[in-house]
């Protein structure tokens, strides 16, 4: 199932802006609880995430429960400890459909839909939502499912994701926005991915949201001294 949930964001590419970005940065200490709903057992990860829309890759800075740097750029994840990668992964999140991108690019109203190959077929309005309906293109219709978002006083307010025979197979909740220079950015993300019957629920809270962060350039920047052998390198 994630396998198709990462094919259904790959046909949801935002264009790049022709005009130069006046804030092109944004850094936030961030906490990530992941249960499946149901269980008593949860994961808690802590740290503070940084991104650059000029260099593509988002930075999670991770100190719980292990100290370590995530990179994420393109569809490829990289856990990296000690200046060394040590685990390549499909990645969870792409930088160009994460909170931090959508929200520089002003673009996070319509989850980047807009400038994507996928097309509007219905506008409805619910209990003071605006829900939107977009259709895959026709080429990849029988391998991914539409997609709805739903806004609330022009703000993102959900998102969800369909399998081609119409089951919802994700969920996402953007809530207690704050408005920083113009740009509204969530505080808090809350992602549910229907797999098998379970559902996983992952709720991430934003804190100490900073734009245009001067002083740490060379984390926003930072790409690992030591790639072992077989670990695949996509540098920009």
């Amino acid at each position: 199932m994630q396998k198709y949930i990462l094919v259904v964001l790959l046909f949801i590419v935002t264009n790049e802006l022709a005009s130069g970005q006046q804030i092109s940065r944004v850094s936030c200490d961030f906490s990530v609880k992941t249960k499946v709903k149901g269980k008593a057992a949860s994961k808690l990860v802590l740290g503070t995430c940084y991104y650059d829309i000029h260099v593509g890759r988002l930075i999670y800075d991770i100190r719980f429960p292990e100290k370590e740097r995530w990179i994420f750029m393109d569809s490829i994840q990289w856990v990296v400890r000690n200046d060394s990668v040590v685990e390549v992964l499909p990645a969870s999140i792409r930088p160009e459909l994460s909170v931090m991108h959508l929200s520089l690019k002003q673009e996070l109203s319509h989850y980047g839909l807009k400038n994507s190959s996928f097309k509007i077929t219905e506008v409805a309005q619910d209990k003071g939502l605006v829900i939107t309906t977009w259709a895959p293109p026709a080429a990849a219709s029988k391998k991914i499912g539409k997609v709805a978002t739903s806004t609330k006083n022009k703000q993102l307010y959900g998102v969800l994701f369909y399998s081609p025979a119409g089951e919802i197979i994700r969920k996402q909740f953007y809530q207690n926005y704050l408005t920083m220079q113009g740009l509204p950015f969530p505080t808090e993300v809350v992602d549910i991915v229907i797999e098998e019957k379970e559902e996983i629920w992952q709720q991430t809270t934003y804190v100490n949201v900073k734009l245009n962060d001067l002083k740490n350039s060379n984390i926003y920047t930072y790409w690992p001294r030591f790639i072992p052998a077989g670990k695949k390198s996509a540098k920009k």
